[in-house]
């Protein structure tokens, strides 16, 4: 599946404990099937979202940093 994410400024990525990468804006990343831990990781604060990517399709997430 495809799991595509986007992170407003930016995020440094994990998906559980994997780290995918810094992501400014969005991008995609080919994943295996399955529910995971999606981390963002930013100065403002850290998120975790629970996403389920399909087998032949599409995930979205989106994170924005919080300022103050």
């Amino acid at each position: 599946g495809t799991l595509q994410v986007s992170a407003n400024p930016y995020a440094t990525v994990f998906l559980g404990t994997k780290r995918l990468g810094d992501v400014q804006g969005r991008t995609s990343f080919k994943v295996a099937p399955g529910t995971y831990k999606l981390h963002f990781e930013h100065p403002a604060g850290t998120r975790t979202y629970t996403v389920v990517v399909p087998a032949n399709g599409t995930v979205t997430q989106d994170f924005r940093a919080l300022n103050g």
